[in-house]
């Protein structure tokens, strides 16, 4: 304005709550337009200025506040005869500006219908700014451009936009805290954070003891960030204490949960499916990306998690191996919404670091304690055959078959027997690990190879391959992947 009129102008006062706004305006134009004044205050106290203006210009203001109706009437107190009120204010998603984000701190954003409800009666001029500005989530946001004159005396009447109404009609977004558990994790945790930080509306961090840099890297993506002892009285831990208290420092509509050595992958596809208020959340596939010695030895491990849940009543359950749960027993099942579009690469298995011997002799020590903590829980025993997997084939290609010997006999001593389907059918994955390993690498089992056998998936066509020692096993296996064709391929 004051490029092209400034000898039409004789004064412009600049008015702003931010002194760094107004002081580099000041040392850029200071010299070359004199009739630059600067005032800085909030704007709700531009009254006591006793300005007369000609035209009063308004850019990025009317969002910021949270009563529209008395600004506006108390804004009208400036006019005269005639002045101009020019406004400029956000258009688009308006639902997804984070009122609570102070880098925002966005009350409104305004549609068309919202600005003819709030001007009722002025003869509003109004038009739109392409300024192709893209939101936090890749929406396409936009400017409005509107202005009216007005006089002392004339009586206008400000209407209001029915927020609850308009929440209503939009179904925004739904907000996503990510939280996290860590320690001693520098070489993985910038990877991660790298492909959560744009589904993520805050990201928590919760440290258990890291003595290298994760902190540093983690204050690089969050200022949520929280200490947390790990060892409780008995000198063991508690991954479900640790887990519950990130989320207890949550906020969001939804937590989302995540490890330092993991990545998500086609995140964007989360936001598709946590709009129903139907589900309790989402289950996630974790893909394993495995070491050419991890894939040889028959490790293969893709499993299905509650990655993504409601943020209240639902907490995390088990000492080790801990999962969402609403009652401390049960996993959320059938209120989980199956979905294959984004999931989890995990690295654990790409590297032998994650498997070394203090990392496994901390785990068992846990899943013995998870055990205790819950000794009605037949779902707690079957990690002490999960442990004894990653204590077998953490020694190949020499294993300890003392570990072997001792899951066989726990599978068909507890395991197989013990009536509940769901740690049944879990416990058969395991097992399989043990049978696949064997036969890879030619190791007997009572003076036999195990068999491969294979049926059709009548879902999708694809081919499942599977190993059994006897004809009964061969039965049960059949039983407990039931949703696949019975008919021996």
């Amino acid at each position: 304005l004051m490029k092209r009129f400034s000898k039409n102008i004789e004064s412009m006062t600049l008015y702003d709550s931010s002194p760094d706004c107004l002081n580099f305006v000041k040392s850029c134009y200071k010299e070359t337009y004199p009739q630059m004044k600067y005032v800085i205050d909030n704007v709700s106290n531009v009254l006591s200025y006793n300005f007369k203006p000609d035209i009063v210009i308004l850019g990025e203001i009317l969002e910021h506040i949270e009563n529209t109706q008395e600004f506006l009437h108390m804004l009208m107190k400036l006019a005269h005869k005639d002045t101009l009120f020019y406004f400029t204010t956000p258009s688009g998603p308006w639902e997804k500006i984070d009122k609570n984000n102070s880098d925002i701190n966005h009350v409104h954003h305004f549609e068309l219908n919202d600005l003819k409800q709030i001007f009722k009666n002025v003869n509003l001029n109004i038009a739109k700014a392409n300024i192709n500005v893209r939101g936090r989530r890749g929406e396409l946001c936009d400017n409005w451009l509107f202005w009216f004159t007005a006089s002392k005396d004339d009586v206008i009447e400000f209407g209001e936009v029915d927020y609850q109404d308009k929440w209503f009609k939009t179904r925004p977004y739904k907000s996503i805290s990510t939280c996290m558990i860590v320690k001693n994790e520098e070489d993985n945790l910038s990877r991660c954070l790298k492909t959560i930080t744009d589904i993520s509306d805050e990201i928590i961090i919760v440290d258990t003891g890291s003595t290298d840099d994760t902190k540093r890297i983690a204050s690089k993506f969050t200022d949520k960030l929280y200490d947390l002892k790990w060892e409780e009285e008995d000198g063991l831990g508690n991954f479900a204490r640790a887990r519950n208290y990130s989320v207890d420092k949550a906020s969001g509509d939804f937590i989302f949960w995540i490890d330092a050595d993991e990545q998500l992958e086609n995140g964007d596809m989360l936001f598709k499916f946590i709009q129903s208020d139907y589900y309790d959340g989402l289950l996630l596939r974790q893909t394993q990306c495995q070491s050419k010695r991890s894939h040889e030895s028959g490790v293969n491990v893709d499993v299905m998690h509650d990655r993504l849940f409601k943020r209240g009543e639902i907490r995390f359950t088990g000492v080790v191996h801990e999962y969402p749960s609403k009652n401390d027993h049960d996993f959320l099942g059938d209120k989980m919404f199956w979905q294959d579009y984004a999931y989890i690469l995990h690295y654990g298995l790409a590297y032998t670091g994650t498997l070394k011997k203090k990392s496994l002799d901390r785990n068992s020590d846990l899943i013995y304690k998870n055990v205790r903590v819950y000794p009605d829980k037949i779902f707690a025993k079957h990690y002490i055959l999960v442990d004894y997997w990653s204590q077998f084939v953490t020694d190949h290609p020499k294993p300890n078959m003392e570990w072997l010997n001792k899951a066989l006999e726990y599978w068909h001593t507890v395991l197989k027997p013990c009536g509940d389907d769901w740690t049944i059918r879990l416990s058969i994955g395991v097992i399989q690990h043990f049978y696949n390993y064997c036969f890879s690498n030619g190791i007997e089992l009572d003076g036999k190879l195990p068999e491969k056998k294979a049926f059709q998936n009548k879902i999708n066509g694809k081919l499942v391959e599977f190993f059994v020692i006897d004809e009964e096993e061969t039965e049960l296996f059949f039983k407990y992947l039931s949703t696949y064709d019975r008919t021996p391929n």
